[in-house]
Formats: structure tokens, C-alpha cells, sequence
């Protein structure tokens, strides 16, 4: 089972390769998801990981996605969205999405984003060690 990885939930590659050049030097897994169905499939192959789901894919599959996936502490879930869909900021964190991000984002600030929610995981993970 690898450590990390950011899984990316995104109809046209926009994400995928910007976090990949963002995070070359670190030991974390980028990778792309062409459907909320392997997303589920492949997130149990990783110990901690961040989901992006972008919205601009499918608002409706992503709520879904939410809904229909357990909690698991050591996954967060991040969403970025258009103005538009703004309105499902409230729906979403209901579902457990700890950072609902207004399009335009820049790579610096979701990889940061990224880097925390890992480290935050990271340290929750210590700290429940007997």
C-alpha cells in the first residue's frame, strides 16, 4: 500500500498535471480518476489521501460520490467549483468536503492546500498510536 496520494476526480487534465509538477520532489502520488467509480476503486490502495473533485466534471457525481463514500479519517475531501455553483458550497461540507474552493485557484495555493491536508493526516495518524 503507497503512503500518499492525491486522487483527481476531473474531466479535462487541469489538476493532474499542475500537481504534478508542483510536487516532483515529494513522495506523494498524484493521479488522475475519469469517474467517482474509480475513485472509490483505487483510494484503497493508498494509507492518506486527498480527493479533488472538480465539479466542472459533473456537480451531480461528485455530490454522489460524497454521499455514497464512508468517512475515513485519513481522506479529506476538497472541491473546487465555478461561481456558479457556489450554492452547493453547504450541501457539500455536509458531506464531509473540508475545503470548497472558488475557480480561479492557483496551483501554488491547492498544492499547499494539498501538502496540509496530508500533514494534517500525517499527524492524526501519530497521535492514535498506542
Amino acid at each position: 500500500m503507497a503512503q500518499s496520494a492525491i486522487l483527481i476526480f476531473e474531466r479535462q487534465p487541469r489538476w493532474t498535471p499542475e500537481l504534478q509538477r508542483q510536487m516532483t520532489d515529494q513522495d506523494i502520488r498524484i493521479r488522475p480518476c475519469h469517474s467517482p467509480r474509480e475513485l472509490s476503486r483505487v483510494l484503497v490502495d493508498y494509507s492518506k489521501a486527498v480527493i479533488i473533485l472538480d465539479l466542472a466534471a459533473g456537480a451531480g457525481e461528485c455530490l454522489q460520490f460524497l454521499r455514497s463514500t464512508k468517512r475515513n479519517e485519513n481522506v479529506t475531501s476538497v472541491v473546487i467549483a465555478s461561481s456558479d455553483d457556489q450554492d452547493l458550497e453547504w450541501p457539500a461540507r455536509e458531506l464531509g468536503v473540508t475545503a470548497f474552493l472558488i475557480d480561479p485557484v492557483s496551483g501554488d495555493d491547492l498544492a499547499g492546500l494539498c501538502r496540509d491536508q496530508l500533514e494534517f493526516r500525517h499527524r492524526a495518524l501519530r497521535c492514535q498510536l498506542p
